[in-house]
């Protein structure tokens, strides 16, 4: 049960992430991602992303159940690899260098893959965590969905720009 409600959460993040994203950004703002000339990410290749835009949302057993949602400029620089077998991507965000980690783990399973997409998915207890990663323009985005306390969850799904 935990679970489909994590995954529940997850797909309620990604339509307010292109929600606040239409209401928030492209209305008043136009994002223009800079032009690459390197190709389609091959396997083994490391990228460097940084966050373009960000949405969250965070339910709180307070008082009358209040769902809080947001919007903002994108906070998160992550490293992406495909793995060399192509079945897992590597992910080290820059929070992870700073307190002193030089490794990424384990490899998140690619759930899907194809000529220009992947698809990587991790699912931990009641976390959940996907990258979708459009391996011919080099963006991503990134969700995270997980407990805080007993009855608290948070999601968040972010936007990233791979160079």
């Amino acid at each position: 049960m935990a679970r489909f409600v994590t995954a529940m959460m997850l797909a309620l993040v990604s339509a307010l992430f292109g929600f606040f994203l239409a209401q928030t950004y492209f209305r008043d703002y136009k994002i223009t991602l800079a032009a690459r000339e390197s190709g389609p990410m091959a396997r083994g290749e490391s990228i460097a992303c940084e966050g373009i835009a960000t949405v969250h949302l965070n339910d709180t057993p307070f008082a009358k159940k209040i769902v809080e949602a947001g919007s903002g400029a994108g906070q998160d620089t992550v490293s992406l690899k495909i793995t060399q077998d192509g079945k897992g991507l590597l992910l080290l965000t820059a929070l992870d260098i700073k307190n002193g980690s030089t490794d990424a783990g384990d490899a998140m399973p690619i759930v899907y893959s194809d000529d220009h997409y992947s698809v990587a998915l991790e699912m931990r207890e009641a976390s959940i965590e996907i990258v979708l990663l459009d391996r011919e323009n080099r963006n991503a985005i990134w969700s995270k969905s997980k407990p805080i306390l007993k009855s608290m969850l948070t999601a968040t799904s972010e936007f990233l720009e791979c160079k």
